[in-house]
């Protein structure tokens, strides 16, 4: 939020480029108190003993319910792909071509 309206600030006040608008994306990292010496702690399935082997085959039936899913998504979004083109070129007049739209000539 503070980011943005950083952004639009520079944008509609200081006139600032596009340079010092991304260089605000810097501001957050910079900021953080950085450990550099200490050790990073060992995940849950390392402390607990748990293999790698255990912890994958555990979760199969869920991997493919996911699987699954996603699959069927993509496909559903396929198939729009098709007809939205040609709909927009006969109702609107606009042809689509890679995501942009180009008025006809």
């Amino acid at each position: 939020m503070i980011g943005g309206l950083l952004a639009y600030l520079l944008s509609t006040v200081f006139q600032a480029g596009w340079q010092i608008k991304m260089a605000l994306i810097l501001i957050p990292p910079s900021s953080t108190d950085h450990d550099y010496g200490s050790e990073i702690p060992a995940h849950e399935r390392v402390a607990s003993g748990v293999s790698t082997g255990e912890m994958s085959g555990s979760s199969g039936s869920g991997f493919l319910l996911m699987l699954f899913c996603m699959c069927m998504t993509a496909i559903t979004e396929l198939g729009p792909d098709q007809w939205v083109g040609s709909i927009l070129t006969d109702t609107v007049a606009f042809e689509v071509s890679s995501f942009w739209f180009t008025p006809p000539a």
